[in-house]
């Protein structure tokens, strides 16, 4: 994709005109094929080839928002558009089966329904053939505590990942006798499984594994064989032999249970006494999985506290409707969950209120405020006051020339009394004493380190220690929506964020 001139670009800023151009022609040559919409979010080429690189079809996809796509194949008589619906992705081909992705419920004729999150597909010779009277088939549907985490083809097989109850398990899938067929790869259970590649020449995957207190894996499998290999593990990054990894559920105000993961150390009494960090996030459909932190486990859980991952609604945990139960006006279901995990944890006894703080970020804001300063923007996001005893914020950080527009949105948002500030995922820590934050910096991060220096003056004495010095622990671009593309690309700016010299990073 490119700029083809003045007229060519989405009110987002990207292409909207796709054009063909051949080896050794100039840019001036180049022939226009499919034109989108001004106000699509972007329009970009796509071209379909099985694993030997044999091209099978070509088109256009419109990404008409974030989660919405409308296909169009170049056929001989011009611009066919495909009749799936808007949240459906083409993934490509597997055992000569076109496959596509569902991010909604269909009813494509008669008897067949497709529930949100399944993947189908279509036999290639007749998808081909006529791709509006194509017949597709289930290959895969989650369960209620289920969903798909990705996938990726080899040269004649698929690889499923699959989310169960927010750990991951992986699947070859074979299409034998008109019907998809499952075998499990044996890779360790209870914890976050990763595709990192799948070749198109043999049947090998390669998978990263990992878990809170496990350092990263990388295994390789053999489908032919069944062989399973462990390659390489990184070196731990903080002693883990005293911390376990227990997962529990809470029940939010509407009675839906909201799984999360309690990290704490193995020989600790429920006695209330526990420090505890609760983290959440909750939005664009990006589950939060079991994954090694060193930094975390170096500076946070050595010290004898506990970590908490909440799985709130709003993100990806669970898949499509996971996602959709809390957005817009039920956004606030997302708080929800969060204050229903601080009151599961002191009702288990693991913390007490003024020993628990909590993290988290969104795009929208509640409506009432939750702990540190009531008055200060700094902590204006956040609700149930009595539920933690601190409650530290970060702003995104990202284009400059984006922040009025933020700002904008922010006003109109029926939360806008709430906060009148551009919100990110908030700060894990406040800098130690004499540690000063560099001007460069948000403003608001200054104003939540004002806020953090308020909190903290009214704390007994003795009662909040400074972890380290560190000034900021994550300033993210993830909150302000990269271009809705694919989830990966995504990852890609969310991973690849600018870290301030003076901060470091927890994941």
């Amino acid at each position: 994709m490119r700029f083809w001139g003045e007229g060519t670009m989405t009110k987002a800023g990207y292409p909207f005109v796709v054009k063909e151009l051949k080896r050794a022609q100039p840019l001036v040559q180049a022939r226009e094929v499919f034109r989108g919409e001004p106000t699509d979010a972007s329009t970009g080429p796509f071209v379909l080839r099985d694993s030997e690189g044999k091209v099978h079809a070509t088109g256009a996809m419109r990404a008409i928002s974030r989660f919405e796509y409308e296909y169009v194949l170049f056929g001989p008589k011009g611009p066919i558009k495909l009749n799936l619906p808007k949240k459906a992705n083409i993934g490509g081909i597997a055992s000569d089966r076109l496959l596509v992705t569902l991010k909604e419920d269909w009813t494509p004729s008669g008897d067949s329904r497709f529930a949100a999150g399944s993947m189908i597909s279509y036999d290639l010779d007749e998808w081909k053939q006529d791709p509006l009277s194509a017949r597709p088939s289930l290959v895969f549907q989650p369960a209620p505590r289920q969903a798909l985490g990705g996938f990726a083809a080899t040269k004649s097989l698929l690889i499923l990942r699959i989310l169960d109850n927010v750990q991951g398990k992986a699947f070859v899938y074979k299409y034998d006798q008109g019907a998809w067929r499952a075998t499990p790869i044996p890779l360790p259970e209870n914890a976050s499984v990763s595709l990192q590649a799948a070749s198109d020449e043999t049947e090998e995957v390669m998978f990263a594994v990992s878990n809170y207190l496990t350092p990263t894996s990388l295994y390789c499998f053999d489908a032919a064989s069944q062989r399973l290999e462990l390659l390489k593990t990184a070196p731990p990054q903080f002693d883990a032999s005293r911390h376990i990894v227990e997962q529990f559920e809470a029940t939010s105000r509407d009675g839906t249970r909201i799984p999360y993961f309690l990290v704490r150390p193995r020989n600790a009494k429920l006695d209330g006494a526990t420090p505890t960090l609760l983290h959440g996030y909750g939005g664009f459909q990006m589950p939060l999985l079991p994954s090694y932190a060193g930094v975390m486990g170096r500076l946070w859980l050595e010290q004898g506290n506990a970590y908490v991952v909440a799985n709130l609604r709003g993100g990806g945990e669970f898949g499509p409707q996971w996602h959709e139960a809390a957005q817009a006006a039920t956004k606030q279901r997302t708080w929800d969950d969060f204050i229903a995990v601080a009151e599961d944890l002191i009702r288990r006894k693991v913390t007490p209120p003024r020993r628990l703080a909590a993290a988290g970020g969104g795009r929208r804001q509640p409506r009432r405020p939750i702990g540190g300063d009531r008055n200060h923007p700094a902590t204006r996001p956040l609700q149930r006051s009595d539920r933690a005893g601190a409650a530290v914020r970060h702003a995104s950080v990202h284009q400059a020339g984006r922040r009025r527009l933020l700002d904008r949105r922010i006003r109109r948002s029926r939360h806008s009394r709430a906060a009148r500030v551009a919100p990110g995922l908030l700060a894990l820590s406040e800098a130690g004493p004499g540690q000063e934050l560099p001007g460069s910096l948000h403003p608001h991060v200054h104003q939540g380190r004002a806020c953090i220096r308020r909190m903290a003056a009214r704390q007994p004495p003795g009662s909040l220690r400074w972890a380290s010095p560190i000034s900021t622990m994550r300033i993210s671009m993830g909150d302000t929506a990269p271009p809705p593309i694919s989830p990966n690309m995504h990852a890609a700016w969310h991973s690849s964020t600018r870290m301030h010299s003076d901060g470091l990073w927890i994941e």
